[in-house]
């Protein structure tokens, strides 16, 4: 009888250990997906700020072209002027 209850005791003893590694490993996942969800919502809130950022530069992109469009007759006339 005494053997099984220190066979017993024994296993208990393991069973806490494991059981702590266990919930241990289990913390340890836990924070790193925590991690993981704060990377990827940061990197969406980038992606997001980086799309509005290529609107303002697309559309500036587009009125500096148009400017540039417009001023482009006077550049060649004045080129001219000065070949002459």
């Amino acid at each position: 009888m005494d053997d099984l209850r220190v066979s017993a005791e024994e296993k208990k003893k393991l069973l806490a250990v494991k059981q702590k590694e266990a919930d241990e490993a289990l913390k340890k996942i836990t924070e790193a997906m925590s991690k993981a969800a704060e990377r990827r919502q940061e990197v969406e809130s980038l992606q997001k700020n980086l799309e509005k950022e290529n609107v303002k530069i697309n559309q500036r992109k587009s009125q500096v072209e148009s400017e540039l469009n417009e001023i482009q007759p006077a550049v060649e006339e004045a080129r001219k002027v000065i070949d002459i």
